[in-house]
């Protein structure tokens, strides 16, 4: 199965949307076969790329879902190699927000609530080394569907007390539903199939600093109270994103780390991004990248 990574917390506007589609994007850059699925209401990551929404009903056949899945061009042109035809789909597909997303995952499959997403899945599972989740601001059905669907789930969050609220009660949350999902398998004699998702850590998003070093000090209190406070042994990442409006606020179809930016403060910004692309790579594979090492190729095997 490929790599799925959830990326969930209650509290909306914690750069989210903004963190899937750049860890997404730099996978591609290293040479993985990615799919974003948005699964937002609000569509955020569908207009971000420059992508029309869908009615994506979700199922267990291939062709289905390759009528659904778009690859989106701005993005798939820069990440393209030099000589290839970049009609032909890339590394990087979407499979858009639409209202069918949301009602086909509220169905039972096997005797089984919240499956939907984890079946389409395992539908495209050869297709795809990483897949990534922009679940909703809340506990709803979709972000039960991607936990159970999840291999590993990451929580972003910015540093303020409602951010950090929305995290804390995200992993109540998560725990709660796993123990209640597998209880279910367990019960209609699905007991192979128990989850277990990883819980990556939290990362900071939407980050001030002092002179582009320190955290404001308000910042650095969360930052303090986020280490020593979470609970279930939360990791919580070093590497964090930097707040710049110039260059979140208008995409234009292309993520940060795929852009050409030439101003000192947002090629930082840049970096930031990359370095927490390499933190979840390595939370992922249980090792630090070697010296040399600015890539990872997942395999999907």
């Amino acid at each position: 199965m490929p790599i799925t990574i959830a990326l969930i917390n209650r509290k909306g506007g914690v750069g989210r949307t903004t963190l899937t589609a750049n860890l997404a994007t730099e996978f591609a850059c290293w040479g993985n076969k990615v799919l974003m699925i948005d699964a937002c209401t609000n569509l955020d990551l569908t207009i971000a790329l420059n992508t029309e929404q869908k009615e994506s009903y979700l199922d267990d056949t291939d062709a289905l879902i390759d009528e659904l899945l778009v690859y989106p061009k701005q993005v798939n042109e820069l990440l393209a190699p030099p000589g290839q035809n970049t009609e032909t789909p890339s590394r990087l597909a979407l499979l858009p927000a639409g209202s069918g997303l949301l009602a086909t995952t509220s169905a039972w499959q096997d005797g089984i609530k919240y499956k939907a997403l984890s079946l389409t899945i395992a539908a495209i599972k050869t297709k795809f080394d990483v897949i990534l989740i922009d679940c909703p601001a809340d506990f709803s059905t979709i972000t039960k569907n991607a936990i159970a669907a999840a291999t590993h789930i990451l929580l972003p969050t910015k540093l303020d007390a409602f951010s950090v609220r929305g995290v804390y009660h995200s992993l109540v949350y998560i725990s709660e539903f796993i123990s209640s999902y597998n209880k279910q398998l367990k019960t209609t004699g699905q007991t192979s199939e128990v989850i277990s998702p990883k819980i990556l850590g939290v990362v900071a998003m939407m980050v001030q600093t002092h002179d582009y070093i320190e955290l404001i000090s308000i910042q650095r209190d969360f930052m303090d109270k986020l280490k020593q406070e979470f609970p279930y042994n939360t990791y919580i990442f070093s590497n964090t994103s930097r707040l710049n409006d110039s260059l979140f606020a208008d995409w234009k179809g292309v993520p940060a780390v795929c852009a050409d930016y030439k101003g000192d403060a947002q090629q930082e910004a840049v970096f930031e991004l990359k370095r927490i692309a390499k933190e979840v790579t390595e939370q992922i594979i249980g090792k630090p990248f070697e010296r040399d090492q600015y890539r990872y190729k997942f395999s999907s095997e």
